[in-house]
């Protein structure tokens, strides 16, 4: 009966967004203060030795955070535990467009290699073969000898 209440009000409060506003609660960076001396009021005793006690647990939580975040960095417990998988994924993705370029190199090579071999038989059928009316035309356009030209 307990564990059916316990749901429905988590379910409640999800609902309500509390759940949400506590996670982005332990997102932010938690604000402590404003301290007395930042302020410049004047406190009592107890006043300054509890705003002094904050500071040194802010201090102490900042400063274990930060050894926390770089202890879980070095033993590896910061990164995904299917990480290997992301780096195969990234891995074979990578070969596939370099599989792409080398595709598309290959085939931008072939289209050179065909144009070049295209343009090379066209220049031989152009040396080679004549229309008739061209040679016709180049034979008329000759002068029989040379002493025959006029200047």
């Amino acid at each position: 009966m307990f564990f059916v209440m316990s749901s429905a009000t988590t379910m409640r409060a999800q609902e309500d967004g509390v759940g949400k506003q506590f996670e982005e609660w332990m997102m932010s960076d938690w604000e402590f203060g404003p301290y007395y001396w930042n302020t410049g009021e004047e406190r009592r005793f107890w006043g300054k030795a509890r705003h002094r006690g904050l500071w040194v647990v802010e201090r102490l939580l900042r400063g274990s955070e930060f050894v926390g975040e770089v202890v879980a960095h070095v033993l590896g417990m910061s990164d995904s535990e299917f990480q290997w998988v992301l780096d195969a994924m990234e891995e074979e993705k990578e070969k596939q467009a370099q599989r792409h370029r080398e595709i598309a190199s290959r085939r931008e090579l072939e289209r050179d290699a065909q144009l070049r071999e295209d343009l090379a038989e066209a220049d031989l059928r152009r040396d080679t073969t004549y229309p008739p009316d061209i040679e016709e035309a180049q034979r008329n356009d000759e002068p029989e000898d040379a002493a025959s030209q006029t200047f």
